[in-house]
C-alpha cells in the first residue's frame, strides 16, 4: 500500500501519543487545534439510504463504543478490520509495559517510534489538518496526507506489521460495505 492513497478516516491518529486513551475525549479537545475543530466531517450512508455525517472528533471518540447504532457499526468494523489484520497471537510487544512502539517492515528495519518521535509525526499530521480545514471539498485530501504519515505507525502491538493506513483502509472499506 506504499503507492496507494487512502482517504479513509484516521480514527486511530491519537495512537501516537497515547496508545491506551487514543479515543479519549479529552485527549482530543487538547490535541486538534482550534483552526481545525468542528471542521472535518464525514458522510455515510444509514441502514435507510439517507446520508448524514459525522464529525471527526465523534468518529474518534465513538470508534470503540456501542452505545449508539452508528457507532456499534463503526466499532464493529474497527474490531473487524484488526481480526482480519493479524495473526492472533496472546504476547504483547510494548503496550502494556509501556516501551516505545515499533513496526516491522516486510523489507527494510525495523522502524522504533519514539516519544519525540511521536509527537513530530503529530506536528505533521496537524499541520495537514489545518492545511485542509477550510476546504471542506479537499478534506479527503487531508485524510489521504495523515494516513500517508501513518504508513509506518503500527495499528498493533499484537503483530506489529500492520500499519495503521491500512488499518484505516480496511475499517472504511467495512464500514462502508453493505454487506455487514
Amino acid at each position: 500500500m506504499g503507492d496507494v492513497k487512502v482517504a479513509a478516516v484516521p480514527h486511530d491518529l491519537f495512537k501516537l501519543v497515547d496508545w491506551h486513551r487514543h479515543s479519549d475525549r479529552r485527549l482530543i479537545d487538547r490535541e486538534f487545534p482550534e483552526a481545525v475543530k468542528g471542521k472535518y466531517s464525514v458522510s455515510y450512508r444509514r441502514l435507510d439510504g439517507r446520508e448524514e455525517s459525522q464529525s471527526i472528533e465523534r468518529i474518534i471518540e465513538r470508534h470503540h463504543s456501542a452505545k449508539a447504532f452508528w457507532s456499534r457499526l463503526w466499532s464493529y468494523a474497527d474490531r473487524l478490520s484488526t481480526i482480519a489484520a493479524r495473526f492472533r497471537l496472546e504476547y504483547d510487544y510494548w503496550h502494556l509495559k509501556g516501551g516505545d512502539p515499533f513496526f516491522v517492515r516486510v523489507y527494510g528495519d525495523i522502524r522504533e517510534w519514539s516519544a519525540e518521535d511521536r509527537r513530530s509525526l503529530l506536528k505533521c499530521i496537524m499541520d495537514i489538518f489545518v492545511q485542509y480545514a477550510d476546504r471542506v471539498a479537499e478534506h479527503n485530501l487531508a485524510f489521504e496526507g495523515v494516513n500517508e504519515l501513518l504508513s509506518e505507525f503500527p495499528a498493533d502491538s499484537r503483530v506489529p506489521f500492520t500499519r495503521l493506513k491500512t488499518h484505516h483502509w480496511l475499517t472504511q472499506a467495512i464500514y462502508n460495505n453493505s454487506v455487514f
